[in-house]
């Protein structure tokens, strides 16, 4: 295992699309909590 960057990687078809997947997905993740409402039980903790 090699500690490489994303700039590191080759740039294929392959590395772009998994690029894409994973912003996408983080996007995805940080809507959903922005958008998150706390219960009273997890605004108390």
């Amino acid at each position: 295992m090699t500690g490489r960057v994303v700039t590191q990687y080759p740039n294929t078809r392959q590395n772009s699309n998994a690029i894409f997947d994973y912003t996408h997905v983080a996007m995805e993740l940080m809507a959903i909590w922005a958008n998150h409402t706390p219960t009273p039980k997890e605004a108390k903790a």
